[in-house]
């Protein structure tokens, strides 16, 4: 079981490892991450719809639009999000540059 105090302390190290400050934007892909982890527990889902989030799903072009509009500095996600992300045909479209760090996290990262 997590506890307040090992959520707190894995935030804080996060940002450490990954030298977040004040500055930074962080692109959170977690709607869609969450989902699928709730796949099998609707009445989760249901509740964050409840509260006014959106309906979990994932856009490429979405993220990478929302990451160079607000110059997000670190994207989190899964292996399957970034690589729909580079695959995406618009792809060179967007700017990137601001990024400058982020998770991959949920499974194996696959070499290409």
């Amino acid at each position: 079981m997590l506890t307040h105090h090992n959520i707190l302390n894995n935030g804080y190290w996060v940002g450490e490892r990954l030298r977040l400050t004040h500055h930074d934007r962080i692109a959170f892909q977690c709607h869609s991450i969450i989902a699928s982890a709730c796949s099998g527990k609707p009445r989760v889902c249901d509740t964050w719809r409840h509260n006014g989030a959106s309906a979990p799903h994932f856009s490429p072009q979405q993220t990478l639009e929302a990451v160079a509009l607000e110059r997000c500095t670190a994207l989190y996600g899964v292996p399957t999000m970034f690589i729909a992300e580079l695959d995406h045909p618009r792809f060179r479209e967007f700017d990137l540059s601001t990024l400058r760090t982020g998770i991959m996290a949920g499974r194996l990262v696959p070499s290409r």
